[in-house]
């Protein structure tokens, strides 16, 4: 069972939504709805329900799910520690809410809650991605449930809350396995789509680059030719005057070559624009804190840190803008904390400089896990080469291609000791530090 890998999975968004304070109220309300259907005698003969017992078991489980719920909306509880409050929170509180219903029932009430069982457990599967390698959640539902069977009034009731487990379980073990199989389809996607942009952007940066060059080699060339043209026009002008002073017969057709030269020193003295990568600057501070802190969130074990220099905040060239620069520190970030797909980094550290010259900042990741193989240095990056059982081998890939594109480029070795070094390299923004032009790039 690998928890980070389980966390990785997870829609967050999705967790949020389903514990948020208004479904907690949701379930309240359906509990106090019940609490005033058993005060009918045409309800309680149809549905018997002990209210008194009811109220008294689910009322403390029921506050806390509230509580819990209200403290991460504020944003109270670490990152890190999401996941953890909300599914195994709410999986066994709402579990065991569930099967206080079938306990305080009559028996000929207790298979419809056993159904309400069932669903609860089913809904925490897919949205826990329950699966053989991640029964988390299946375990706090089970540990939920089996509260409710100890203090169960009959065999019969127990053996309903068994049931609706079993079966509730079962489906969202079936459910979290198609949704666990459909997030990492679609992390593959993304990451080809990802691969394509960059390496689409490196072509047009090379393409701009080598057409850059032929305008420059035109221009010079032009610059030759217009001086040409310049001294024969100045010649010839000098000619049409003399045949005008003669009023010679060859005037007109000496004048129309003039006006056909005039034509021709006007259309040279046209400069054609190279086309340029859509680069964009951006300011690292901020970004790269937002960087660390979510992959903080998703890999609890690794400790990221990030070093800035002093000063300033460093702007960078990076095609794309933030977006760019965002897939390229996510994927560093990313491969630092996963390390080979076994063994696994416990710290990284993401530290920023600027280059002597001033015109090159530089972003360096260390980490301390098992760093790269020697046939992997000695090969140049490709795309899909993985070690990870998981990997799309995509991520330095498209790396490598956003910073060619943006003007810079990318290294690799290993530490001294061990883990491994990622070294990108990109432009700095011309007198960020100061202006204007630095406000507008923070903005």
């Amino acid at each position: 069972m690998d928890w980070q890998d389980w966390r990785s999975v997870l829609d967050e968004p999705q967790l949020r939504s389903s514990n948020s304070p208004k479904s907690v109220l949701a379930v309240g309300l359906f509990l106090f709805a019940l609490w005033l259907a058993e005060r009918s005698p045409a309800v309680a003969a149809v549905v018997p329900i002990d209210s008194h017992t009811l109220a008294w078991s689910v009322a403390p489980a029921w506050a806390l799910s509230l509580g819990l719920s209200i403290v991460q909306r504020r944003n109270a509880i670490a990152g890190r520690h999401d996941s953890v409050w909300l599914i195994f929170g709410a999986a066994a509180i709402v579990a065991y809410e569930a099967g206080c219903l079938v306990c305080v029932s009559g028996l000929s009430a207790a298979p419809v809650f056993a159904g309400f069982v069932a669903l609860a457990c089913a809904a925490h599967g897919h949205q826990g991605r329950v699966t053989i390698r991640h029964p988390y959640v299946a375990i706090a539902d089970a540990a939920g449930l089996l509260l409710s069977v100890l203090w169960s009034p009959s065999l019969g009731h127990a053996t309903l809350i068994a049931l609706g487990a079993v079966g509730g379980i079962t489906a969202g073990a079936v459910l979290g396995t198609a949704a666990d199989g459909s997030e990492r389809s679609r992390r593959r996607a993304d990451a080809m789509r990802e691969a394509l942009s960059a390496q689409i952007a490196a072509d047009r940066s090379a393409k701009a680059a080598e057409l850059h060059g032929m305008v420059l080699d035109a221009r010079a060339r032009g610059h030759d030719v217009r001086n040409a043209l310049t001294t024969a026009l100045i010649d010839l002008g000098i000619l049409v005057d003399a045949l005008r002073a003669r009023r010679a017969s060859e005037l007109p057709d000496a004048e129309m070559i003039l006006d056909a030269l005039n034509t021709a020193v006007r259309v040279s003295s046209r400069h054609a624009v190279a086309g340029s990568p859509r680069r964009e600057p951006v300011v690292l501070d901020d970004l790269l804190h937002a960087a660390l802190k979510g992959m903080g969130s998703r890999f609890s074990r690794v400790r990221f840190e990030l070093d800035l220099p002093e000063g300033p905040p460093l702007v960078v060239q990076v095609e794309d803008g933030v977006a760019g620069l965002r897939r390229m520190v996510d994927n560093l970030l990313l491969n630092a904390a996963e390390g080979n797909g076994v063994e696994h980094a416990t710290r990284a550290v993401l530290r920023v400089r600027r280059e002597s010259d001033a015109t090159m900042t530089t972003l360096e990741v260390e980490d301390d896990g098992p760093g790269f193989g020697a046939k992997q240095l000695a090969e140049p990056i490709q795309g899909f080469a993985t070690t990870k059982p998981d990997g799309t081998g995509l991520g330095l890939y498209t790396v490598e291609h956003l910073a060619k594109a943006s003007g810079g480029w990318v290294e690799r070795r290993n530490g001294a000791t061990r883990g491994a070094i990622v070294t990108v390299v990109l432009p700095t923004e011309p007198d960020a530090g100061e202006g204007e032009d630095a406000e507008g790039a923070r903005e």
